[in-house]
């Protein structure tokens, strides 16, 4: 149920936005749509309340502050930007990347295919594959690899996916000194690195 005064309600609920920002009461903080008492809590057959939105439509963290603030509750704004920070280094994370062979071949860096590409790199490394593989592109492509190839495919992603952390390390420090305040100033730390654009493939979990 999402009415207000269910069984749950205030100290137990969720609030949902409609970009996936779930507040947990439990916890006063927005988590992932993966967590573990958001999961609970949906199973049971309960419906988290749709986060509230400003005059202007937002769904900003003082509106949900407007709301929650009357039970005690309370949202910092720099923990949902620190999440906020987390989920767009996340989506830039596994949005995949042209590699600097040449020419640039387009692969796909979700969690299951960096998983899928370190494996294949260590196999090249320690003799348990030789030759060629077909190797599958973003595009649904295929291109003959062999190790060298290989091994600069997984080198281009390890070094993506260091710079997505390191800009959100960046980002939070930022934030934690309170010179970043909203989204906005959260994006234009991450809208230099370039990306395929690729739409996630799961839910986000770190």
């Amino acid at each position: 149920m999402s009415i207000l005064g269910g069984p749950n309600f205030p100290y137990q609920w969720y609030w949902k936005a409609d970009d996936n920002r779930v507040y947990s009461a439990i916890l006063q903080q927005v988590v992932n749509t993966t967590d573990s008492g958001y999961i609970a809590f949906t199973d049971s057959g309960a419906t988290a309340t749709r986060w509230p939105e400003d005059d202007s439509g937002q769904q900003t963290n003082a509106a949900l502050n407007a709301v929650i603030n009357k039970y005690n509750l309370y949202l910092d704004p720099k923990q949902e930007l620190r999440w906020y920070a987390g989920d767009v280094r996340w989506r830039t994370e596994v949005a995949g990347i042209n590699t600097t062979t040449a020419p640039p071949r387009g692969i796909r860096t979700d969690a299951d295919s960096q998983r899928k590409l370190a494996t294949l790199a260590a196999d090249y490394r320690s003799d348990l594959r030789t030759g060629t593989v077909q190797f599958k592109l973003a595009d649904g492509s295929f291109v003959t690899a062999d190790e060298s190839m290989i091994a600069q495919f997984y080198t281009d992603m390890t070094e993506h996916i260091n710079v997505c952390y390191n800009t959100e390390q960046t980002c939070v420090a930022s934030i934690d000194a309170g010179t970043t305040t909203d989204h906005a100033g959260v994006d234009t730390f991450f809208e230099d690195i370039e990306t395929l654009g690729l739409p996630p493939t799961t839910e986000q979990t770190g």
